[in-house]
C-alpha cells in the first residue's frame, strides 16, 4: 500500500485541551430516592432479605443498609471478606460487628435476617438456606448446613447515619465512590422499625 498519509483539513476544535482523570464506577447498586433520612434514623429495627450470591468470600459485600463511612455511624447488612453474613452497627466511636460462621454457599437461595434495638443493646442475625431443585444450582443432596444464627446482648455501638442514604448492593465510601458491591442476586429486600423477633 501508499503507507502512512496525513492531510491537514479546517476544523473548530481547540488547539489544546485539558485532560483530567475520569472516576469509573464499578459494580451496580441502588439508592433509595426518599426515606433515606427515616430509614437511617432506625435505633430499633429489622432488616430481611432473600440473596443468592454469585461469589462470596470476594471481599465485602453489602446487601443493603443506610452507613456513613466518614463517621462509622449507622447500620448494615452484609457479607463479610470471609464469606459469611455480618451486621455492621456503629455510633461513630465504636463499631460493633454481629457475624456468623457459617460460610454462604455460591448460587443457593437464602433468607437473611437481622434487628437491632440500641436502646436495649441487643442485636441478632439469622440465615435460612431455600435450597430446592427449582431455585438454586445445587441441589438438595449436596452436603451443605445452610442455616445459622447469632444472638448478642449488652449493648451495640449505633447512632443514626448522618448522610440519610439507603442503599442496596453497595456503600458509599469517604470519597464519595460506592465499593462493597454485591455480586449475585437480592429478591423482595425490607426494613421494619420496632420490631419484636422471638425465634
Amino acid at each position: 500500500g501508499p503507507g502512512f498519509i496525513a492531510e491537514e483539513i479546517d476544523a473548530d476544535l481547540p488547539a489544546s485541551v485539558h485532560i483530567a482523570t475520569q472516576f469509573t464506577q464499578r459494580g451496580a447498586f441502588a439508592t433509595v430516592a426518599g426515606g433515606g433520612d427515616t430509614l437511617a434514623r432506625l435505633r430499633s429495627g429489622a432488616i430481611h432479605a432473600f440473596i443468592c450470591p454469585s461469589r462470596p468470600g470476594l471481599g465485602e459485600q453489602v446487601i443493603a443498609g443506610c452507613w456513613d463511612a466518614k463517621s462509622a455511624q449507622g447500620y448494615q447488612l452484609l457479607i463479610g471478606a470471609h464469606g459469611a453474613m455480618c451486621l455492621r452497627l456503629g455510633d461513630g466511636e465504636q463499631v460493633t460487628e454481629l457475624g456468623l460462621s457459617r460460610r454462604l454457599a455460591p448460587g443457593c437461595w437464602y433468607l437473611v435476617t437481622a434487628h437491632w434495638d440500641a436502646d436495649r443493646g441487643t442485636a441478632g442475625l439469622r440465615q435460612w438456606g431455600c435450597v430446592n431443585r427449582w431455585n438454586s444450582r445445587i441441589g438438595l443432596v449436596a452436603p451443605y448446613e445452610y442455616d445459622d444464627a447469632a444472638d448478642h446482648e449488652g449493648g451495640i455501638a449505633f447512632a443514626a447515619s448522618p448522610a440519610g442514604e439507603f442503599l442496596i448492593a453497595g456503600t458509599r465510601a469517604a470519597d464519595g465512590a460506592v465499593i462493597g458491591c454485591y455480586n449475585g442476586k437480592i429478591d423482595r429486600i425490607g426494613v421494619q422499625a420496632e420490631v419484636e423477633v422471638s425465634l
